[in-house]
């Protein structure tokens, strides 16, 4: 374990105020999450090269007493208390899936991948907290589940919030704000969301539970005008406005096309959106919308993003230049002009080339430990959703 001394204060510190039942085994647990921290691997195996460091190592991960609850709530705990040190944390949410070997189907885990070759294994909802200059804090909440079966073929709005996997969105939304509203009352917590998560119930959070986020826009949604004699859509209403700010960013050379650089343009307005809970039911919400798109791009390779936001924007032209760096894992662009947050958070992809710590840890790599730690007890149960989405707002135009 020589690899991972160096390592030890990290992992005490976050994993330090595991209940495990006795200090010997929260001392192991602490011990195989430096060893995790140090060599990083997708088994045990790769992780551990003496016998004694794996027989360790597995004796932690089958222990009953070593709940995976558990190993979260020490892992969120110790990020929360670390972003007090920060005025304003960005928390980008995704997905992922594990897959495990189950040929027996014992191990409590359900199907993922595609459905004509489908794997075994988890799914995996995880909120990094990352600073303003991009370097990743901790995992400040994280959920897992497993789908049992295909849910039956319905419109979205005919099946309740309880049989979808957004319970686990939201679940998770509104864990990590409680965490770090707990824990570090003085920071501000960003919320960065992909299109999945472009959804009523997750936008409704922005009025019922206060969250302030960032979400990429996946739908032409409807607008509410004062005007009612013609619809009116996001798109169309984006691309009226004035232009804001204008920021290069360097696109990496990919599929044979060279390198270039993309210069943006950026358009915001606030908007109020018609949401539909029900088929029925349509309630309206007020938020500001960005347009972040590439100007004289190549021909269906332009960049451009669409973002709902609660953060401020300016709604006026630019009368200063200013050169500022974005949050986004050191992804440096140049801005011209003045706008909102979300043109500074508006390639959020780039949050996967994040920064390591101050301190040298990769101080996400243990994560794997708490999904792997829940095969030893059941996980979550959720009918597996077809791979379609029956009723969607409006188609999305082209915005480039």
């Amino acid at each position: 374990m020589s690899d991972s001394n160096g390592r030890l204060p990290w992992a005490y510190e976050t994993f330090g105020s595991v209940e495990a039942g006795s200090r010997r085994r929260t001392a192991r647990v602490v011990t195989v999450a430096a060893g995790v921290a140090a060599r990083p691997g997708g088994t045990v195996t790769q992780v551990f090269s003496s016998s004694a460091d794996r027989e360790g190592a597995y004796r932690v991960l089958s222990n009953d007493a070593v709940k995976a609850s558990e190993l979260t709530r020490a892992m969120c705990d110790a990020t929360a208390d670390a972003c007090r040190k920060e005025a304003k944390v960005y928390v980008p949410v995704d997905g992922t899936s594990l897959s495990f070997t189950d040929t027996k189907n014992v191990r409590g885990v359900g199907d993922v991948g595609g459905y004509k070759g489908p794997r075994r294994g988890l799914q995996v909802l995880t909120a990094l907290a990352v600073s303003e200059q991009g370097t990743p804090v901790g995992v400040l909440e994280q959920s897992w589940w497993a789908r049992s079966e295909r849910s039956p073929v319905k419109r979205h709005f005919r099946r309740k919030l309880e049989s979808k996997e957004t319970r686990f969105w939201l679940a998770t939304l509104k864990s990590a704000r409680t965490r770090i509203a707990q824990a570090a009352p003085k920071t501000r917590a960003v919320f960065l969301l992909d299109r999945g998560f472009d959804s009523w119930a997750v936008l409704q959070m922005t009025r019922t539970d206060d969250v302030s986020l960032v979400v990429r826009a996946a739908y032409n949604r409807k607008i509410v005008a004062a005007r009612r004699n013609s619809p009116q859509y996001l798109v169309e209403t984006l691309r009226a406005q004035p232009v804001l700010g204008r920021y290069d960013i360097e696109v990496p050379a990919s599929g044979g096309h060279p390198a270039r650089t993309a210069r943006m343009h950026l358009q915001a307005t606030r908007v109020t959106l018609e949401l539909r809970p029900t088929s029925k039911r349509r309630t309206h919400l007020e938020i500001n919308a960005v347009l972040a798109r590439e100007v004289r791009g190549p021909q269906g390779r332009a960049l451009s993003w669409m973002l709902l936001t609660t953060s401020p924007s300016t709604h006026s032209r630019p009368s200063s230049r200013s050169s500022e760096r974005t949050a986004c894992g050191g992804a440096s662009k140049r801005y011209t002009g003045h706008g909102s947050e979300a043109a500074a958070t508006s390639r959020t992809p780039s949050f996967a080339r994040a920064r390591a710590s101050s301190n040298g840890l990769p101080s996400t790599a243990p994560w794997l430990l708490v999904p792997c730690a829940s095969l030893s007890s059941p996980a979550n149960v959720l009918p597996c959703p077809r791979r379609r989405n029956s009723c969607k707002p409006r188609s999305m135009p082209p915005l480039s």
